[in-house]
């Protein structure tokens, strides 16, 4: 039950997002904005809640799934792919590492509030 509620509080948050991002015209894509008042919220808490934390295990069991479209559509549209075999591995390589040094950046952010001193 606490993950079912846990998973409501993250639409209710997305729902709300889209709300205020639509009233004040944000070029602000709602999960984003979502992830961020987390990240901030945690920071400020200095711990996930139960509630949460019961939301987000569920999810992150059903994480896979989240991969089957992307690689539909790769093998859809396979030779538009291959003819711009560059800009994707470019675009690709350059996601991968955004991603991987802000997943750094948070973690160590989160690891020097829990132990209590800093990671080098």
């Amino acid at each position: 039950m606490k993950a079912i509620g846990g998973i409501i509080i993250f639409i209710v948050l997305v729902g709300f997002a889209s709300w205020v991002i639509e009233l004040s015209s944000v070029p602000v894509m709602p999960s984003i904005a979502v992830m961020v008042g987390l990240l901030v919220f945690l920071r400020i808490y200095g711990r996930v809640p139960a509630l949460l934390d019961a939301g987000a295990n569920s999810l992150f069991r059903l994480f896979p799934l989240l991969f089957i479209p992307p690689v539909v559509m790769v093998v859809a549209v396979k030779d538009l792919l291959l003819t711009n075999m560059a800009a994707l591995l470019f675009a690709v390589t350059a996601s991968c590492l955004l991603g991987l040094a802000t997943s750094a950046f948070i973690y160590r952010l989160f690891a020097r509030r829990q132990k209590g001193k800093v990671v080098k």
